[in-house]
């Protein structure tokens, strides 16, 4: 799964560059050609919820049904949509990219599945941080029976260290650390650096040197001497 996952951070990372948010007009789709499946954008609507505009056929495949204009939550079960909602608030606020590990309900004609979604922030062409790229990738036997997913593990990493402790929501992971929790610094002093050298001793080894064709040298005898 995170085969997938992984280019399509990269590319996003890549794109995003010194800005904060770049827009979602400038992603081009053949550069993550190889993820079109598995990738969606979202809209933000109102506080907590978003709403697929573009969503791959593998995600498709999984709630069973055309997703274009559902929101993101329609495909969690509902002990977890709160969660959803403080997580998808917090990537558009703040704003932050998001990991979510996920598993699939289990039960009759529903076998085991395991999940991973990836959701980054993008601007639209106003200037707002209302879109949101994602990568959905889906591990296990896939029928024809729509599924929803259960949120285990929630992984944050903040674009900006200025609001981090605003805005972590409960339950999540925090990928970078602030700043604060960070080891100080070592302080260097003129008084920690040594004003005198140590002692050290040099030892000569005696070195023998022969006649060649009547050149005759002498080697210097071994010493050894303080410095």
């Amino acid at each position: 799964m995170i085969f997938c996952v992984v280019p399509v951070e990269s590319y996003w990372e890549a794109l995003r560059g010194s800005c904060l948010v770049q827009k979602l007009s400038e992603i081009d789709p053949r550069a993550i050609g190889h993820a079109l499946e598995n990738l969606f954008v979202l809209e933000r609507i109102v506080i907590g919820m978003a709403c697929f505009r573009i969503a791959g056929s593998h995600l498709c495949n999984i709630i069973g049904m055309e997703v274009f204009g559902m929101p993101l939550n329609s495909l969690i079960t509902p002990s977890g949509r709160e969660t959803l909602g403080s997580v998808l608030e917090t990537v558009f606020q703040c704003p932050a990219a998001c990991d979510l590990e996920m598993v699939a309900e289990v039960g009759r004609q529903k076998t085991a599945m395991e999940a991973l979604m990836a959701m980054m922030p993008l601007r639209s062409d106003l200037g707002d941080v209302s879109r949101l790229l994602g990568c959905f990738v889906a591990k296990g036997a896939l029928d024809t029976h729509p599924r929803r997913v259960e949120i285990v593990t929630t992984k944050l990493r903040f674009l900006s260290a200025d609001k981090i402790e605003q805005c972590v929501p409960q339950h999540c992971e925090i990928a970078v650390p602030p700043s604060r929790f960070r080891e100080k610094p070592t302080v260097f002093s003129h008084e920690s650096i040594p004003t005198k050298s140590p002692d050290l001793l040099l030892m000569k080894l005696p070195i023998e040197l022969r006649k060649e064709k009547g050149d005759a040298c002498s080697a210097p005898p071994s010493s050894i001497s303080n410095l």
